[in-house]
């Protein structure tokens, strides 16, 4: 009991609105309709991670398509008026290899 009522409180102190009903009927419910932004990312945040994950540097590390299915789960989580940024962001990232020889 004390885990689940220590559990409720941390999702109440993190903004998750959450209530209990005594009773023999009661429990642990979210208020009706409640939706959270899964990432909890800002625009700039999103925008920055794309510049910083293009699949494009990583190629050359065998992270390519690793790399690409993250970035594409991470773009579905975002809220949908962050996508088109994000996207722009890591299309137009130009990621340049140097090395020695």
């Amino acid at each position: 009991v004390r885990t689940v009522m220590r559990d409720v409180e941390a999702l109440s102190a993190a903004g998750v609105p959450v209530y209990t009903v005594r009773g023999p009927h009661g429990g642990i419910a979210l208020l009706p309709g409640f939706r959270t932004d899964v990432t909890g990312l800002t625009a700039d945040e999103a925008r920055a991670l794309f510049v910083l994950l293009s699949d494009r540097a990583y190629a050359d590390l065998g992270l390519g398509s690793a790399i690409g299915s993250a970035l594409r789960k991470v773009m579905a989580a975002l809220p949908a008026a962050y996508r088109p940024d994000a996207d722009l962001a890591s299309r137009r990232t130009l990621v340049r290899k140097w090395g020695h020889g």
